[in-house]
């Protein structure tokens, strides 16, 4: 009987693990799902949305059909002294996803395409749940509250490098191309609400500014919700390894970020309603890592922006490489194991 049997286990509550949850939901296959923060979304929930592929557009237009998307074309640009100038070159691996001239981005607020997404699994979902061990041979998850939940399958939806720390079992296969979690590129994300758009564009704008002995640069990206005049500005900052490992280092560039954004937009400050600072120990748009299948050992799955598995996806990010996972997932015979 399947009440008797271990339920598939999601790792992860973001975007990843809740289109996972929304599969095994329409398969009806029982599941239960571990976020470790109070909760879902990950770092969609704070980050700017894009799509730069036209197949995870039409799958998101069915996945979400109340939602629908801008196309937007344009080039980013570089704010110096009061002037607009053309984008130079040299920058980061994971900055480049933000400088795409053409890409599809929601006309409605994050939270409200979040919102669609989890209302038919979020109840599955138990938020403040940290796993901190994988016992892969027997296929049981330790929690930090001292509890364990045995699994059929397990979806991880998170962190890769965490998943490589926690697994105790069969050793897992490291791609060439997974990098530590000390290589990855690191940084904040300042999250502004404002009354009014400072830009009516969703092109990102880029404004370097000098932090000691670093030259910096902060990534504008605005979130535009035409339906209900909603209106947030991120400002990304990639950091180097020094700056991100001390504390105090990373308030001071937050400090002086602030101060070089109100010199170059003074009327900026009038229009903030509302603030806050998300660190991102990995940012989006990292190089994924290189699988020859998403179940990368018997009975675990990987699903997220971290991992690829087919050669024309090895430049793809974020959205688009979630969307293409989860394609995979639907057309799979999922069943239950004891």
């Amino acid at each position: 009987m399947i009440g008797a049997m271990n339920p598939y286990v999601i790792v992860g509550g973001g975007l990843s693990g809740l289109l996972v949850a929304r599969v095994l939901h329409e398969k009806g296959l029982p599941f239960i799902g571990f976020e470790r923060s109070s909760r879902l979304g990950g770092r969609m929930e704070s980050g700017p949305t894009r799509i730069l592929k036209n197949q995870t557009l039409e799958f998101f237009q069915v996945v979400l059909p109340h939602v629908t998307w801008n196309y937007e074309e344009g080039d980013a640009q570089e704010r110096i002294k009061g002037e607009w100038e053309p984008l130079r070159d040299g920058y980061l691996e994971g900055e480049r996803f933000y400088f795409t001239n053409s890409f599809y981005t929601p006309t409605t607020h994050t939270s409200e395409v979040l919102k669609n997404l989890s209302f038919p699994v979020a109840e599955k979902f138990q938020l403040q749940k940290t796993v901190i061990r994988i016992d892969g041979k027997n296929k049981i998850l330790e929690l930090s509250d001292g509890t364990e939940q045995s699994f059929s399958k397990l979806f991880w939806c998170s962190d890769l490098n965490l998943l490589f720390k926690l697994w105790e079992g069969d050793r897992l296969g490291t791609p060439k191309t997974q990098k530590k979690i000390s290589e990855k590129q690191s940084g904040f994300n300042w999250i502004l609400d404002l009354d009014a758009p400072l830009l009516n564009s969703h092109q990102t704008i880029v404004l370097p500014f000098r932090f000691k002995e670093w030259k910096l640069r902060a990534l504008g990206v605005q979130d535009l919700d035409e339906q209900n005049a909603k209106n947030r500005l991120h400002w990304l900052v990639f950091l180097p390894k020094e700056i991100m490992e001390d504390q105090e280092e990373v308030a001071k560039t937050v400090k002086t970020l602030k101060r070089e954004i109100v010199k170059e937009f003074p009327e900026l400050t009038a229009k903030i309603k509302k603030e806050k600072i998300v660190y991102l120990p990995v940012m989006s748009g990292e190089e994924p890592a290189r699988f020859s299948s998403l179940e990368i050992a018997p009975d675990l799955i990987c699903v997220g922006p971290q991992i690829c598995v087919e050669e024309e996806q090895s430049d793809w990010k974020n959205l688009d490489l979630v969307a293409a996972h989860v394609k995979h997932l639907k057309a799979l015979n999922l069943e239950m194991s004891s």
